[in-house]
């Protein structure tokens, strides 16, 4: 385990309607880079990829609406992702970002697919973290939820006596690596971040987002795209990144096994790696010295 900081050399309140959004931008590098975080997390759980890309990179994190200390999500609010997208546009309009490279976790992963179909200028390239289009099961489409699952997950959440007690619902399957060093730890410091967010912004995405079904936009996303999928994810099944590989014109996938949900925060050092290679890419070839066989 590495313990980490970042420390950002701006950050301010995006006024917008009903509500604001809080962003932090940090880094030395000229490279633009937008990571929005998924569900119950907050814009500080990138810490183990700004602390990594600070050096190369200028990176920009907010708090999505209902999360950290940006404002909560408005009532009524019908359309959550319709919402985090006019949001997008806002800090990409504030900050004066010209196509950045947007990186989505989970839910935002979800969002930041239907940006990149919807305003495919606004972007250079596209990270996808566990991301679906679609999270519902379909006649035609291996989805994690069904209406069952979906309601049992808000009477729980509903019942729940604590936040805590939210938290271990939502960490039950997503935190179950094979290497469980350090994981209390993480689910401790992810367990706060779900307190922050509270049980209607959580329910929005069991209400709301996990209805959407975005996947006749896919083949709309014309910017590169890369998809990072772990194998011991329930959340997103495997079969959604490679229909996101298969669908997406310019998009390569990686797959990582034996890794659940939050593969960004557990097996860092490899995702900030294969993100790298991606938006910075350089060429690797080892040759013997002189042209020589190897062990002349």
């Amino acid at each position: 385990m590495t313990k980490g900081s970042f420390t950002p050399v701006d950050s301010g309140i995006i006024p917008r309607e009903e509500g604001h959004l809080f962003y932090s931008v940090s880094g030395q590098g000229t490279q633009n880079v937008l990571w929005i975080h998924g569900l119950p997390l907050q814009s500080e759980s990138w810490l183990p990829q700004l602390q990594y890309f600070d050096k190369d990179c200028r990176n920009i994190v907010f708090d999505l609406r209902g999360y950290g200390r940006s404002s909560k999500l408005p009532k009524p609010c019908d359309n959550v992702t319709d919402l985090y997208l006019a949001d997008i546009l806002a800090v990409l309009d504030h900050l004066q970002l010209n196509q950045p490279v947007i990186v989505g976790f989970a839910s935002a992963g979800h969002g930041v697919l239907r940006f990149a179909a919807q305003h495919p200028d606004k972007l250079s390239q596209l990270i996808v973290i566990n991301g679906s289009p679609c999270f519902m099961k379909r006649e035609d489409w291996n989805g994690a939820f069904d209406e069952v699952i979906l309601h049992e997950c808000i009477r729980q959440i509903d019942a729940a006596n604590s936040l805590e007690d939210i938290w271990a619902i939502l960490s039950q399957s997503a935190l179950n690596e094979a290497c469980g060093q350090h994981l209390d730890q993480l689910k401790a410091w992810y367990g706060s971040m779900a307190a922050q967010a509270g049980k209607e912004t959580i329910k929005a995405f069991f209400n709301h987002i996990a209805y959407d079904d975005d996947r006749s936009l896919m083949a709309n996303i014309s910017v590169p795209t890369l998809i990072i999928s772990s194998t011991m994810d329930h959340e997103v099944p495997s079969d959604t990144a490679l229909f996101l590989r298969k669908t997406i014109p310019n998009a390569q996938l990686c797959e990582i096994n034996d890794i659940g949900h939050f593969v960004f925060a557990t097996q860092s050092g490899l995702v900030n790696h294969v993100i790298k290679q991606f938006i910075q890419p350089s060429c690797d070839i080892v040759l013997p010295k002189d042209g020589g066989a190897v062990g002349e």
